[in-house]
């Protein structure tokens, strides 16, 4: 085989060898990132999780308490229910989805008082770890 096959055959293995790193650890440096974002705009650590028939938005967060605990929140559950909702600051971020290679997309909100809110889903690009915003679609505020 020639050098220059062996450098080809290298690096196709490597890109490969880069995708599997990402499509594994991605996902949570996402999840994780924003996350921490929720936190710092609503300036606290501590945050209440709600569950999907809580919100008027629809379907909720799922999987919000384990990436908010990942991220180094402390978390409790909401069990406000009818007209008077008192469980703020809230946050929520959804599972990772995988848009393209190296690329991902979480959905996360968060409500620091009753009109003080805001929700988005962020697209990323990760590479070797490093975790980079590149755009968000669906905002919405309160």
């Amino acid at each position: 085989m020639t050098l220059r096959r062996r450098s080809i055959i290298g690096c196709a293995l490597a890109i490969i060898g880069l995708g599997g790193f990402s499509l594994i650890f991605g996902g949570r440096l996402c999840e994780t990132a924003a996350a921490r974002r929720a936190a710092a705009e609503i300036n606290s650590g501590e945050v209440f999780v709600l569950a999907a028939d809580q919100l008027s938005l629809g379907a909720g967060y799922p999987g919000s308490e384990a990436i908010l605990k990942r991220a180094g929140l402390r978390v409790r559950p909401c069990h406000s229910r009818g007209d008077r909702f008192d469980c703020f600051p809230w946050a929520g971020v959804e599972q990772a989805r995988t848009i393209g290679p190296f690329q991902f997309e979480v959905r996360w909100g968060f409500a620091a008082a009753p009109l003080a809110g805001y929700g988005v889903r962020t697209r990323y690009l990760v590479i070797l770890g490093l975790v980079i915003e590149i755009g968000q679609t669906g905002e919405w505020a309160a």
